[in-house]
Formats: structure tokens, C-alpha cells, sequence
């Protein structure tokens, strides 16, 4: 939702304008990497050795293979478990972490 009023925000904006589209584009992206990273590093303090295992496991597949699945929506296949176990352990603070880091490849 908040993604979709960002993205029309960065259409109204016409080339004359200070802030171009681009610039939006750039600031929506790297905001998106801000929110992962911070998720990321609570998740790896609450519940490090899940989150070693859930690393190790994502460093398993090539980056092809997880840009082919992810392309046909398929990212949650992707270390499911350790993406479920490290859920749970960190709780309702991280729950999207795993997700997030999936959806963002």
C-alpha cells in the first residue's frame, strides 16, 4: 500500500522537476535496503545461529537459480525452513525479515 503511493508519487513528478523520477527511484530503492538491513541485523543478534543457517543455506543456490524463481514468483521455496525457523524465533519484531530478503533478490 505504501509502495503504491510512493510509486504515484514518482509518476506526478514530470522532468522539469527537481526531484525526478529517478531521484525518487533512488531514494524509494535505498530506503527499501535501510528497512532490510535493519531487520536483518535484529534478526542476526536475536536468533544468530538460525540466521548463520539461513545464510549458509542462501549461499547455496547460484544466483541464477534465485533470480529464475523469483521471476516466476516462486522465492518462497527458497529455504523455507530456515526462513519459517528464523520467524519464529525472532518473532513479531522480524517476522518479514526472511520474506523481505526473498522478495528483494
Amino acid at each position: 500500500l505504501q509502495a503504491d503511493k510512493i510509486q504515484s508519487d514518482i509518476e506526478k513528478y514530470d522532468d522539469d522537476s527537481p526531484y525526478t523520477k529517478g531521484k525518487f527511484a533512488e531514494l524509494y530503492a535505498f530506503s527499501k535496503l535501510f528497512t532490510l538491513n535493519y531487520k536483518y541485523c535484529i534478526a542476526s543478534q536475536i536468533t544468530p545461529v538460525r540466521m548463520n543457517t539461513l545464510n549458509q543455506c542462501y549461499r547455496g543456490y547460484s544466483p541464477d537459480i534465485v533470480k529464475a524463481l523469483c521471476e516466476v514468483g516462486r522465492h518462497d521455496i527458497i529455504c523455507s525452513r530456515e526462513k519459517q525457523a528464523v520467524e519464529r524465533s525472532a518473532g513479531k519484531l522480524v517476522m518479514q525479515v526472511a520474506r523481505d530478503l526473498s522478495r528483494e533478490i
